[in-house]
């Protein structure tokens, strides 16, 4: 088993970047990795889109293997800003500050109620 790129056979499986469900028939990307509860090895799912701005060195060798897909050149633009710029693949999403609580993680200023803001995955 290596990384694959295939249509999702039941809607169970959640993309591990933006935690929402993957349609069943929708293509997904699966990254092979060491089974934590057993031997051999698992797969963790993304939206192929998703996978683009997570794996993107990953998705990239995928699709230059020959693997088809509808949108294959956007993908690869995709991929490539994600890899000239490191910290796109930690942002998990963009919404309005719920309250003034959080703070700026570089400048540690309060942000705003109701201000955008970025939200970073921490690895």
């Amino acid at each position: 088993m290596a990384d694959i790129i295939e249509p999702a056979p039941s809607a169970r499986a959640k993309c591990r970047a933006c935690r929402q469900p993957i349609a069943k028939a929708e293509l997904r990307f699966g990254e092979q990795v060491p089974n934590p509860y057993g031997e051999g090895d698992t797969h963790f799912w993304y939206h192929v889109r998703c996978a683009a701005l997570r794996l993107p060195e990953k998705l990239e060798a995928l699709l230059n293997s020959g693997v088809t897909v509808d949108d294959a050149d956007q993908l690869l633009k995709i991929a490539q800003l994600a890899q000239q710029n490191p910290l796109l693949p930690k942002v998990m999403r963009v919404d309005r500050a719920p309250t003034a609580r959080a703070r700026c993680q570089r400048c540690r200023k309060a942000i705003d109620k109701g201000m955008l803001r970025v939200v970073l995955e921490r690895m």
